[in-house]
C-alpha cells in the first residue's frame, strides 16, 4: 500500500485516492491515512447505473482534500 501511495503522489493528476474494504479492514487503513466515505458510490452494472453498496468506501487525500460524502460516479465497473 505504501507503494501505491508513493506512486499516486508522483502523478499530479491524481487528486485522492479511492477504495472499497471490508469493515474488518477499516482501521488497518485508517492507519495510513484513509477516511471513510459516507456519501453514495454509483457504478455500472450489466443493467445500469447503480449504488455500490457491497462493500465500504474510502478515500486518501493527496493533491487535494478527499471527499468524505456527497456522491462519486466512477462511469464504470467497481473494478
Amino acid at each position: 500500500m505504501q507503494a501505491v501511495h508513493e506512486t499516486m503522489l508522483s502523478d499530479h493528476r491524481v487528486q485522492f485516492g479511492l477504495l472499497f474494504c471490508e469493515p474488518h479492514n477499516i482501521a488497518f487503513y485508517k492507519t495510513m491515512g484513509w477516511c471513510r466515505f459516507e456519501g453514495e458510490v454509483r457504478v455500472e452494472q450489466p443493467s445500469g447505473s447503480v449504488i455500490y453498496d457491497i462493500m465500504g468506501t474510502m478515500t486518501l487525500p493527496l493533491a487535494a482534500d478527499a471527499p468524505r460524502t456527497g456522491s462519486i460516479d466512477l462511469r464504470g465497473l467497481p473494478w
